[in-house]
C-alpha cells in the first residue's frame, strides 16, 4: 500500500511538472547531471539575427595596381540572395542580343558626353549623363533598403550584373562572377563621386572619378570578355582599356 501511495505521488508530482514545463523534483546525483546538461545546452538570444554588412574596399588611389588588386581582392557583401543561371549556349546567346546593345550605349555615353559635359564644365548637361534615369547609371549602381528586422539590406543592379550572371553564373556564382560583382561595385561609388562633384562644380574631382569609373566599367568588359565561350563572342569595345595617370607616367620613366 505504501509503494502504491509513493508511486501515486510520483505520477501526480510528474503531471504538475509537465503542465508547468517545470524540472522534476530530482535529488543527489541525478540533479547535478540534470543541471550539467541543462548548462550545456546553446543559449538562443534575441540578438542573434544582427547582420553585420561589410565596409566598402578603399579604393580611393588612382594607382592601377592599387584599383586593379582592389576591385578583385576586395570582399562584397550584398543584401540579395546569389542570382543563378541556367547556362547554355541559346540563354548565353539571347542575354548577349539583350543586354550587350544597351551596355555598348551606355559606356559610349560614359566616355563621350558625360566627358565631355565634365571637360566643358557644363554642370546641368553631366548631372543628366550620370544621373539615376542615365545609361551609364543604369549599368550598375547600389541600391539601400531596409528588410524586416535587417536596417539596411545593400544590393548590386544593374545591366552589367544581370549579363555577368548570365555569363558566369550557372547553379552558383563563380569566382569570376565574384570578380565582375566587385568591380561594378566600385564602378557605382566612381559614378557617385562624379555626382558629388558635379553638384559641388569640382571640375578635378570629377575628372578624377571619371577616370577611374571608366577604367572599372572597361576592366568588367575584359574580365568577362575573357570568360566568356568564343562561339557566344565577345563585347566588342573601341579602344584599350585606359591607362591611369600615375600609369602613364611609369611608362614613360
Amino acid at each position: 500500500r505504501q509503494v502504491m501511495r509513493a508511486w501515486l505521488v510520483f505520477a501526480l508530482c510528474l503531471g504538475i511538472c509537465q503542465a508547468f514545463n517545470a524540472p522534476l523534483p530530482l535529488n543527489g546525483r541525478a540533479s547535478i547531471d540534470a543541471r550539467a546538461r541543462a548548462a550545456a545546452r546553446p543559449q538562443v538570444r534575441a540578438g542573434a539575427s544582427h547582420t553585420s554588412m561589410q565596409a566598402l574596399p578603399d579604393l580611393s588611389s588612382p594607382s592601377r595596381r592599387d584599383l586593379v588588386a582592389g576591385l578583385l581582392g576586395a570582399g562584397l557583401l550584398l543584401g540579395s540572395a546569389p542570382a543563378h543561371a541556367d547556362r547554355s549556349y541559346t540563354t548565353m546567346a539571347t542575354a548577349k542580343k539583350q543586354y550587350v546593345p544597351r551596355i555598348k550605349a551606355g559606356i559610349a555615353l560614359y566616355e563621350g558626353e558625360l566627358k565631355t559635359a565634365i571637360d566643358e564644365e557644363d554642370w546641368e548637361a553631366a548631372a543628366k549623363a550620370i544621373g539615376p534615369d542615365s545609361k551609364p547609371y543604369k549599368l550598375a549602381f547600389v541600391s539601400k533598403y531596409s528588410s524586416g528586422v535587417i536596417k539596411e539590406v545593400v544590393e548590386l543592379k544593374g545591366l552589367c550584373k544581370i549579363y555577368a550572371t548570365s555569363i558566369t553564373a550557372s547553379d552558383s556564382e563563380s569566382k569570376t562572377t565574384q570578380q565582375l560583382y566587385q568591380i561594378l561595385q566600385k564602378y557605382a561609388e566612381f559614378n557617385r563621386q562624379i555626382l558629388e562633384a558635379v553638384e559641388g562644380k569640382d571640375k578635378a574631382s570629377a575628372l578624377k572619378a571619371w577616370k577611374q569609373g571608366d577604367f572599372a566599367i572597361r576592366l568588367y568588359v575584359d574580365t568577362l570578355n575573357k570568360a566568356t565561350p568564343r562561339s557566344v563572342g565577345k563585347i566588342e569595345l573601341e579602344g584599350d582599356v585606359p591607362s591611369l595617370p600615375e600609369q602613364k607616367e611609369e611608362e614613360e620613366a
